[in-house]
């Protein structure tokens, strides 16, 4: 899949290089785009959503034992673990 940046599509690589540019530089023309009959658009779509549903909660786990060691810890500044 190629994501547009101006008038040049540049290949999907999962890498922050190509984010960056692409929040530096957006391109877009106010035009919709109806994906509902592109079933490889709407499986990407779909993943994304599930990704970031799971991500939130891997935040919000993360969030919970980081919580629960710095309990234990109270005043201390380093921990010793297996």
């Amino acid at each position: 899949m190629a994501l547009r940046l101006s008038k040049y599509a540049l290949p999907a690589d999962g890498s922050q290089s190509l984010l960056t540019a692409l929040h530096l530089y957006p391109y877009d023309t106010g035009n919709t785009l109806d994906f509902s009959q592109d079933k490889e658009a709407s499986a990407v779509f779909s993943e994304l959503v599930q990704v970031r549903v799971q991500a939130d909660d891997y935040k919000k786990r993360e969030d919970f034992l980081r919580q629960c060691l710095q309990q234990r810890m109270g005043e201390a500044s380093k921990v010793v673990c297996q």
